[in-house]
């Protein structure tokens, strides 16, 4: 349910284009941004799979029918993304599409790290990161 749904008063534009609402579906599928690093990642026919999905619930669990190393992909590409939009909505400077993209196929690398692995598996946190004061079922 999109936020102007529920009666608050607040600009719900994307933080990036300024063009569209922010829902779930434009925040990560749909931004003229967030397309071209789908593109660019080689996740198009995973993006145009999931613009098809009508939930949010649906949306991940097509995700995780996905290849390891592929979800793995998606959803670090989701965060970083999700965090960048964060910052730009408090009026930080949005990451451009090759940074984003690069901060992407690094923790990719980074992920191959055996203790990294262990410690993931284990359950242990690794990293908290600050949502800026918004919340992922702000935009579902």
């Amino acid at each position: 349910m999109s936020i102007q749904k529920r009666g608050m008063q607040i600009d719900t534009r994307c933080p990036v284009c300024h063009r569209q609402n922010e829902d779930g579906g434009h925040c990560f599928l749909k931004c003229k941004l967030m397309r071209k690093c789908w593109q660019s990642l080689d996740l198009e026919e995973c993006r145009l799979e999931l613009v098809q999905m009508q939930s949010a619930s649906e949306f991940v669990a097509k995700i995780m029918q996905k290849s390891d190393k592929v979800k793995t992909t998606i959803f670090h590409f989701l965060w970083v993304w999700w965090s960048a939009s964060n910052k730009a909505n408090v009026g930080e400077e949005m990451l451009s599409q090759g940074e984003i993209e690069h901060r992407v196929q690094n923790t990719a690398a980074y992920l191959k790290n055996p203790v990294l692995q262990n410690t993931v598996q284990s359950g242990r946190s690794v990293r908290k990161g600050n949502t800026h004061g918004r919340h992922l079922h702000q935009v579902f």
